[in-house]
């Protein structure tokens, strides 16, 4: 009698996580990301409202259409969808994309690093919206975040570092000795005895 109280327990306990989850906390999460993406596109709005790049411009129309795109679709952002759609992409998406960074590219250096900052808020929007939603993804960064810190733990080796690459690739007895060159060149063109090293 008392395995049937547990698996009773055990199915009361799982119903109520399942209706929290998709009851609960799916919504919160769309609400929430929604909210992100129409504060991106105010933030776009008011650029433009402000003079800094033009409403008529195809890198301001470009973006806002992507981002009015992914404001709409945001309840069918999931793992899987993402990887399908990603997948059977059209030519005609990548050659609009491709317009709207040429657009960007023709914009004055700060108006083009403030809608870069938009379109990469937005990315970081997105991602974080399928990673709080994606088990999957849990798991794997349940795996993946311990045994890349015990890997990094246990390599014991010095990190590289741009100096010790630099003295890896450069010759730097070779540079010495051009510089004691050059400096005993110098000194006879101003008449005095050349230092010797």
């Amino acid at each position: 009698m008392s395995e049937i109280g547990v698996l009773l327990d055990i199915g009361l306990g799982l119903t109520l996580l399942w209706i929290v989850f998709y009851l609960g906390w799916r919504p919160y999460r769309l609400d929430n990301v929604r909210e992100k993406l129409f504060q991106l596109r105010s933030e776009l709005f008011l650029l433009a409202a402000d003079g800094e790049v033009s409403f008529s411009d195809p890198a301001y129309y470009g973006l806002r259409n992507r981002l009015n795109a992914v404001i709409r679709f945001a309840h069918t952002m999931t793992l899987t969808r993402v990887i399908l759609y990603g997948h059977g992409l059209t030519e005609e998406y990548h050659t609009e994309f491709q317009a709207w960074q040429d657009a960007v590219d023709n914009l004055e250096p700060q108006q083009r690093q403030k809608l870069i900052d938009i379109d990469r808020r937005t990315a970081i929007t997105i991602a974080v919206q399928i990673f709080t939603g994606s088990p999957i993804l849990w798991l794997a960064a349940t795996f993946y975040i311990p045994v890349t810190l015990l890997r990094s733990a246990m390599d014991l080796r010095p990190k590289e570092t741009l100096e010790t690459r630099a003295v890896e690739k450069l010759r730097v007895d070779v540079i010495e000795e051009q510089a004691v060159i050059a400096f005993e060149q110098s000194e006879r063109t101003v008449g005095r005895q050349p230092l010797r090293a």
